[in-house]
């Protein structure tokens, strides 16, 4: 079935996909540009192609952000299986993040929709935790009929007056970005009747908790 062009969900994807056709041809020729010319660039040219391509990848991100927040609104799946281990191991390996961790519980819910939120968390903590070799702990433990996940990092933190503000759409504290990660995280959260807070404060560090409800007994 065609895309609903009427749909503010269906628009958002199709005009994403249709701006990242571009940006890739982009993309690609620059990079096949600055491979043809690379030993006859001056420091000054060379640094043009780089500030391209960090203008293309930035693009990209936007993109793929608004991707994810469409999505988001899509029915959804609440019984598969989340090997929540397995998928945090790996996202701190993909994004560079150093992770001490303990041994974590399986979740059960959309398993795309919990990929993207624990990706967008990690993810945050590699973004802003101001460190050369990012590095959080991931603990977990069922409390009050609730099993709570908490990602923690002792990096720069931010003020404890803009908490607030962090998972709003389209607030960013990177220039060139639209805001969108930890707001998708937050609606994965609401989508899985989670709880999403967030303790920080300024040069000491930053923690995420998710409270999920623990399923009920077979």
């Amino acid at each position: 079935m065609p895309p609903d062009r009427s749909n503010p969900t269906d628009f958002v994807k199709v005009i994403g996909h249709d701006l990242n056709a571009p940006l890739r041809g982009i993309r690609m020729f620059a990079e096949l540009l600055e491979s043809d010319l690379s030993d006859r660039l001056s420091s000054d040219e060379r640094h043009l192609f780089d500030q391209l391509q960090a203008g293309v990848k930035s693009m990209g991100d936007m993109l793929g952000g608004l991707a994810d927040h469409a999505r988001l609104q899509r029915p959804f799946s609440l019984d598969e299986r989340f090997e929540t281990g397995t998928a945090v191991n790996r996202l701190g390996r993909e994004l560079g993040c150093e992770l001490e961790n303990d041994a974590l519980p399986d979740l059960t819910g959309d398993g795309i929709q919990l990929e993207l939120l624990f990706h967008r968390l990690i993810e945050n903590v590699v973004h802003h935790s101001g460190l050369d070799r990012p590095r959080a702990t991931v603990t977990s433990r069922d409390e009050g009929g609730r099993r709570i996940i908490v990602i923690a990092d002792r990096g720069a933190g931010v003020r404890a007056d803009r908490i607030a503000e962090l998972t709003g759409v389209f607030y960013s504290t990177r220039k060139g970005h639209l805001g969108l990660g930890l707001a998708n995280a937050r609606l994965v959260a609401d989508n899985h009747s989670a709880e999403m807070q967030i303790e920080s404060a300024e040069n000491e560090g930053f923690s995420v908790s998710l409270s999920f409800p623990l399923p009920p007994a077979s």
